[in-house]
């Protein structure tokens, strides 16, 4: 057995037997998921070594995570009865803003990552699954192999995580989820909608419009007002979210969103701006995902994370508690080409 399957069944059996047969895990495993990662020393895992451990297992542990479309991919590791553990690959790229539908923690195995953590002051609930308020950030840092963090239920740990390695993996221990942990996605404009709200439903709607862009494009902007006149305020959202990444950048740029503007525009504010913050972000990452430099990559990462600098420098004096954001934004940035490094001579 190899020192990365030695890992991952230490860590998995000590959970295990900590967390016994409790019939709600999600009220004690994030203290528990803590300390085992803690207590556990990590041996050096990159991409090569969760190759070649994915390889010798015949076959994986059972994938319980197969449709969470987190992670690039998300690979399962081990399982037990009230939790199981994932290795995530993240290729540059950004998480969504988000609270949590479970409990655990997270250590990161390699690679460098930013992240920054919220709170979310709820200003109205105009309907179920949609919040609306204001979202501040909390405290940024750059994480790096050995963090460790643990991961708190609803709104507890609001957080987003800007991705740089290639890849960098995130070790995951975590519940299966609870239905009273309500998770949900937030924009910086305040605009928060539970993840997977009617998510059958968006997702085939959203498809089913997109084909008649497709076989019927001189309808389809009328029969797409008409849909959107009917929908409530987060499958509005969602729908048009979708839509954005079945269409081409151009189409949903240049056809549709003008015209959901106009019409939607007085009506639906609160959602438009959340949309326009998705595109801008989506852009962002596109051009970031092109790049050879980490350098640029993480300035461009930060911009988009920020595009207030005086937030951002702000921000980052608050959290590590110094007079002046420059030597650490240099630190990152160096931090980003040594993590790098291997990757690039390789």
């Amino acid at each position: 057995m190899s020192s990365t399957s030695d890992y991952f069944q230490t860590l998995g059996q000590t959970m295990a037997s900590r967390l016994g047969d409790r019939i709600d895990p999600d009220t004690v495993f994030a203290q528990i998921a803590t300390e085992v990662l803690s207590e556990v020393p990590a041996p050096s895992i990159d991409v090569l070594a969760m190759a070649d451990w994915a390889a010798q297992q015949h076959p994986l542990p059972q994938q319980v995570n197969f449709k969470s479309g987190f992670g690039q991919p998300p690979l399962v590791v081990f399982v037990a009865p009230g939790f199981y553990i994932e290795v995530l690959f993240w290729f540059p790229s950004r998480t969504g803003i988000h609270g949590h539908g479970f409990t655990g923690a997270f250590r990161v195995l390699s690679g460098c990552s930013v992240q920054v953590e919220y709170r979310f002051l709820e200003e109205s609930a105009p309907m179920e699954g949609l919040r609306l308020g204001k979202l501040v950030p909390q405290g940024i840092e750059m994480i790096a192999p050995g963090k460790i963090c643990s991961i708190l239920g609803r709104d507890d740990f609001i957080h987003c995580v800007a991705h740089l390695g290639n890849p960098s993996l995130t070790l995951v221990a975590r519940t299966y989820g609870s239905k009273d942990l309500r998770q949900f996605a937030f924009r910086r404009c305040g605009f928060a909608v539970r993840a997977k709200y009617q998510k059958q439903t968006v997702e085939r709607q959203a498809a089913v419009l997109a084909a008649v862009y497709k076989a019927r494009p001189a309808v389809f902007l009328e029969r797409l007002m008409a849909y959107l006149g009917t929908a409530d305020l987060a499958t509005f959202y969602l729908v048009l979210g979708e839509l954005e990444s079945l269409l081409t950048l151009s189409v949903f740029t240049k056809l549709v969103l003008p015209a959901v503007r106009e019409r939607f525009g007085a009506s639906h504010a609160p959602a438009l701006a959340a949309l326009e913050e998705d595109v801008r972000s989506s852009g962002i990452w596109g051009l970031i995902g092109k790049l050879v430099s980490p350098r640029q990559q993480l300035q461009l990462a930060l911009g988009e994370l920020f595009p207030d600098e005086s937030q951002r420098d702000a921000l980052i004096c608050q959290s590590l508690a110094v007079s002046d954001a420059k030597p650490v934004l240099e630190a990152w940035l160096q931090t980003a080409e040594q993590a790098a490094a291997p990757a690039d001579a390789a």
